[in-house]
């Protein structure tokens, strides 16, 4: 707090010298609080009851939406992140905001440790399977986080990049424990992710499979 006060010159005018060392403290506190913030999290997700969504979302305009937010940021490495999804809607039982903050963090975690030029396509299955009736989507996991074994790969690890202040591992545990949470579920399987999403009980139909979505980069 008495950072952001320098920083915003409430107590008077400060250099500038000054001001760039408070706007970095801020900064790093804004980050350790918000990890604290996903610990916390965690904690209170690995001991609820998977619960049952009152609310349905539209998995194939979000996961449009997402990665074509993700296209600019990875330009620059020419990392190409795309998915074959359906042309109509796909409705999964799971609130749009929560589902919109994993697949974000899980999206963002898997393209940031892909090596330059690095092509991913994420693909996508309706049926049966070991965690229920649903969607499946399998995620090509990098090289850097498939060389690790399962348990370093969904857990907490020391890399403070790209996963943020406590490791892409911790990242990953914690969208796989918002995934359980939700009636979902995460494992890996190999060299990739396959992540479940509870299916509306009114959909039976799997869509036709056609087209490319996403963002194309570079």
């Amino acid at each position: 707090g008495f950072a952001e006060l320098i920083q915003q010159q409430l107590l008077g005018p400060t250099p500038h010298q000054y001001r760039s060392l408070a706007a970095g403290i801020a900064s790093d506190a804004a980050r350790m609080l918000a990890g604290f913030e996903d610990v916390e999290r965690l904690a209170l997700l690995e001991t609820a009851a998977p619960a049952v969504a009152e609310s349905e979302t539209d998995l194939t305009a979000l996961l449009t939406r997402l990665i074509t937010q993700l296209s600019p940021l990875l330009a620059p490495r020419e990392v190409t992140l795309a998915c074959d999804l359906p042309e109509g809607p796909l409705p999964v039982a799971m609130p749009p905001d929560e589902l919109e903050r994993t697949l974000w963090r899980l999206l963002s975690l898997i393209a940031s440790a892909a090596p330059p030029g690095e092509q991913m396509t994420l693909t996508w299955h309706v049926g049966a399977g070991p965690h229920g009736y649903g969607v499946r989507l399998t995620l090509p996991l990098p090289a850097s986080l498939a060389a690790r074994g399962e348990s370093a790969a969904l857990g907490s690890d020391s890399i403070a990049s790209p996963g943020g202040m406590l490791g892409s591992g911790f990242g990953l545990r914690l969208c796989a424990a918002e995934l359980r949470a939700a009636g979902g579920a995460m494992v890996r399987e190999g060299a990739s992710l396959d992540v479940t999403l509870p299916l509306l009980t009114a959909v039976r139909q799997t869509p036709s499979q056609r087209g490319i979505v996403g963002g194309q980069a570079g």
